[in-house]
């Protein structure tokens, strides 16, 4: 159980980070602040609140609460929407990385990096080409389907009480296979939605490797950063094709995000294992649910699904079930 003297330590310095935050933001942004709260746009600072928190504490970004909420609630077409979410992420689960990294001692960083490289290049294959190919509901849907198949297994995992790992094994060519694979199809899902790349680490963790769940997200919210900044830069300094209300929604919720993800930082930090493992059912849930719910699904199109979902979930389940020996060489674990 932790103590109230770290709890109470962190919490301050988080606070300590955003009054500074928010100062600056003051000197040089307000008016663009003020201006983006005066609009219709500004129920996005409440939504992002929640969504911040989700990004922080949870293998979830915040992408996966804000581009629902933006398509549906608010009206806005699916590419801005994947746009706000990899800008808006960029903010938040930035601070959410930096209290991370001060905060965790213990990290996987040989995963993080080989990770890193599948995303990126799976990154720039979505927004440079596939943007331009799929269907902004069939990327979600396909999505969705695959957290399906993550809950599925993540629950059957936790119920047969699988041994979990405090260290990988991440020297051996075929785990770096799987490794920069879960990275590239993290990286397309982040490309075409502005999220995902969170969640493929997570299920390569948690699930592959069978790390901590609280180090799985831990991770996982440093991987969704990386991808976040680096799509938002691409978007910005190469393709040049940020919409203008991006802009205008980012001001408006900025000044939540700031201090939202860090917070739900330290929730994934100090509440139990278990806690976190129902948080995380009951998020998955709300995705499923949601999408299935305000998404229209075309009818010639489910068989479609259906086969997404099988590959999806048979990958998963072997992933978890294939034999583990590979993964346990203590002299090579990170």
């Amino acid at each position: 159980m932790p103590s109230r003297h770290n709890l109470a330590r962190d919490f301050y310095i988080i606070l300590l980070y955003a009054v500074v935050v928010w100062a600056f933001m003051a000197i040089f942004a307000w008016d663009s602040i003020w201006q983006a709260l005066q609009q219709n746009t500004n129920i996005v600072s409440a939504v992002m609140g929640l969504g911040s928190f989700v990004a922080g504490a949870t293998c979830l970004g915040g992408g996966a609460v804000a581009f629902p909420a933006l398509t549906k609630m608010m009206g806005i077409d699916p590419f801005t929407a994947k746009s706000f979410s990899l800008a808006i992420q960029s903010a938040g689960m930035s601070s959410a990385s930096l209290f991370i990294l001060v905060a965790v001692k213990h990290l996987p960083w040989r995963f993080i990096a080989l990770y890193v490289k599948g995303s990126i290049l799976g990154l720039l294959v979505a927004l440079l080409w596939l943007d331009q190919l799929m269907a902004a509901n069939d990327v979600r849907i396909i999505f969705t389907l695959f957290c399906l198949g993550f809950l599925i297994v993540f629950i059957l995992a936790n119920k047969h009480a699988v041994f979990v790992r405090s260290h990988i094994n991440t020297h051996t060519y075929k785990s770096q296979s799987i490794i920069v694979t879960f990275g590239i199809i993290g990286g397309l899902a982040s490309g075409l939605m502005g999220s995902g790349a969170d969640l493929l680490a997570f299920c390569a963790l948690a699930i592959y490797f069978r790390l901590s769940i609280r180090i799985a997200t831990q991770v996982s919210v440093l991987m969704m950063t990386v991808n976040s900044l680096v799509g938002v830069g691409v978007q910005i300094l190469w393709l040049d094709n940020i919409p203008p209300l991006t802009a205008q929604l980012w001001y408006a919720a900025v000044p939540v995000v700031i201090i939202g993800a860090p917070i739900g930082a330290l929730v994934c930090k100090y509440i139990s294992q278990r806690l976190l493992f129902i948080f995380v059912i009951l998020l998955v849930l709300t995705e499923v649910i949601t999408t299935l719910w305000l998404i229209p699904i075309e009818n010639s199109k489910i068989k479609y699904y259906a086969i997404a979902f099988i590959f999806a979930l048979t990958g998963l389940f072997l992933s978890h079930w294939y034999p583990h020996k590979h993964r346990d060489n203590p002299a090579k674990n990170d």
